[in-house]
């Protein structure tokens, strides 16, 4: 009539099944909650949580970007390809910052980013603050090429 999980406790087959099915629904449910941590927009690429030694001197020196982005921002996604070339090709430690967030939203706050689609230089103490996607003079949506060439130099 019931499983016996040990020599205390027995429970009905029903129960037992319902109690698994709650248990693997938690754990599918968390593993959707990890994925959404603010980088997968950008998730073709694999982004590692440890620094290299490199990547670590490149913070110490203050040489490094971040790159602001939204989910269901159409300039994101249409500069997303180009900024992901030139991050790989490039030296310069990149981190990627989700603005929808709770982290992302502290960025958002101390560099002062009004637009998602912008990326944040820091050289030393020099910070340069862009837009790496805007509308044109004729409304169309444009990726500043020129603007990310420029951040991954």
């Amino acid at each position: 009539m019931g499983y016996r999980l040990n020599r205390y406790v027995c429970v009905r087959k029903d129960v037992f099944l319902a109690l698994v099915m709650l248990l693997v629904t938690l754990i599918v449910s968390l593993v959707f909650l990890l994925k959404s941590d603010g980088i997968s927009f950008f998730s073709d690429q694999y982004y590692r949580s440890q620094l290299t030694a490199k990547e670590a001197k490149n913070v110490i020196n203050k040489n490094y970007n971040i790159v602001f982005y939204k989910k269901s921002c159409p300039y994101c996604k249409i500069a997303k390809k180009e900024i992901l070339e030139k991050s790989k090709g490039s030296d310069i430690t990149t981190f990627f910052a989700d603005v929808e967030t709770v982290s992302g939203k502290e960025l958002v706050r101390k560099y002062r980013i009004s637009k998602a689609p912008s990326i944040v230089a820091v050289r030393g103490d020099n910070l340069k603050v862009n837009l790496y996607a805007k509308d044109d003079e004729d409304g169309r949506m444009i990726v500043e090429k020129k603007v990310i060439k420029d951040s991954f130099r």
